[in-house]
């Protein structure tokens, strides 16, 4: 009998090498664990090359932005390095991005402060240094474009640089309401490129384009290189397993490969979730065997839907409870497939097929008007904002990866969505 290479681990040596491969709740940045995203790496290779350029890395929630941009990084060290990782709010202003730039930069030691000059340099902006490091308390206002440029330029010298070039990483762009701050960014992009300054941008945010993101001067677009990230292939979700299959010494049947791709939906963070779970319950078990059993992968399941994240948990529960919860198997017939587009007459058939496997659940009519009440179902769910409504019936989901949490929803159920769709 072949036996799993972790049965007779402590629990902390475990949990270091199951943290150390999975990552469901962090980002990825060892380029070994970065699964698909070859033609990605290449483009922020061809950015980092390009003189001038600001990374944008753009997509659906929960795609992996921010992991290619640290992993790019990481692939990339001999031409850049992160200098500084900060994330936006609704109401950041451009005068806090600026100083939390610096803040960041000098809190992780990289600038040589006991230089008197330096020092002065920094002083002379408005910055406050009290043991060494500068005062917290008071932001230092950095309000035009011109005040900005002189900074960076300050902050990211050669002199301060000598053996690599910076690289600044602004996540959650998105987030970003402030009209006066998203303007100033624009001009500071063109501004950089005119006054040469040393330093690189990734900014990383859920979009469906970039038009409207970076706007103030029509030219924007020449500075900012955009990096469109889509959910994984199929086949990148499996060579994840694959590599998890091989560090541990255990196996997935075909079928258990197929539902926990398919569960994912080309979304690394539950691809991770899952294993995570499958093969924490198996140490919990005392699982010796190498052959992952049902019964460890359904426990896995049930677990990760436990685990998930909050915002996703509460918004299937606020669907499914509006007034009636025949909104289960709906939400179950509208992920059931492996394209996001789903037609009404193809929701309609597959909640009847789900319907007739759960004799037990009270259901919609779907012999009434045409389906008229599931037709009323759906266009609730659209009015809530859980789902697109399209021309023609076509019906999809405003969150790919609330649509996976409803795969997984329905897989902790017994019920396993879209089957046919892949290859066995």
């Amino acid at each position: 009998m072949k036996e799993n290479n972790f049965y007779a681990l402590d629990r902390s040596e475990f949990r270091n090498r199951l943290d150390h491969f999975l990552h469901p709740s962090g980002n990825v940045s060892l380029p070994a664990q970065l699964k698909g995203r070859i033609e990605p790496l290449r483009q922020m290779q061809d950015c980092f090359e390009t003189r001038g350029a600001q990374a944008f890395i753009w997509g659906p929630r929960g795609v992996g932005k921010t992991s290619l941009g640290h992993t790019a990084c990481e692939v990339h060290k001999e031409l850049v390095k992160i200098s500084a990782a900060i994330s936006c709010g609704k109401s950041t202003s451009f005068s806090q991005l600026m100083n939390d730039i610096f803040v960041k930069v000098i809190h992780a030691n990289k600038l040589p402060l006991s230089q008197k000059q330096l020092k002065a340099s920094f002083e002379g902006f408005g910055f406050n240094f009290e043991g060494g490091m500068p005062a917290m308390m008071n932001e230092v206002m950095i309000e035009n474009v011109n005040a900005a440029s002189a900074l960076l330029n300050t902050i990211f010298s050669y002199s301060n640089f000598p053996n690599e070039f910076p690289v600044v990483v602004i996540d959650e762009f998105d987030l970003l309401e402030n009209q006066e701050t998203l303007e100033l960014l624009s001009s500071l992009l063109k501004q950089m490129t005119v006054d040469d300054i040393r330093v690189q941008f990734i900014f990383c945010g859920v979009a469906k384009d970039l038009d409207g993101l970076l706007g103030a001067h029509e030219s924007v677009e020449r500075y900012v290189y955009g990096v469109e990230l889509a959910p994984l292939s199929f086949e990148a979700v499996i060579e994840i397993i694959a590599d998890i299959e091989a560090e541990f010494d255990v196996s997935f049947h075909r079928g258990q490969q197929i539902r926990i791709a398919q569960i994912s939906s080309g979304y690394a963070g539950f691809t991770h979730l899952i294993l995570k779970n499958i093969l924490l319950a198996a140490f919990e078990e005392n699982f010796m065997k190498s052959d992952i059993s049902d019964e460890l992968y359904k426990l896995g399941i049930h677990r990760s839907a436990e685990q998930a994240a909050t915002r996703l948990k509460s918004a299937y529960e606020k669907a499914i409870r509006q007034g009636t919860d025949r909104y289960v198997e709906l939400l179950w017939a509208t992920a059931n497939n492996q394209h996001l587009d789903r037609q009404f007459k193809d929701i309609v058939s597959d909640y009847e097929k789900i319907m007739d496997n759960r004799p037990h659940r009270s259901g919609f009519d779907t012999s009434k008007k045409n389906a008229i009440d599931l037709r009323n179902a759906l266009n609730s769910l659209h009015k809530r904002n859980y789902l697109h409504k399209g021309k023609s019936g076509w019906y999809s989901f405003v969150d790919p990866m609330f649509r996976s949490y409803v795969r997984l929803m329905a897989e902790r159920e017994n019920v396993p969505l879209g089957d046919e769709s892949f290859p066995t």
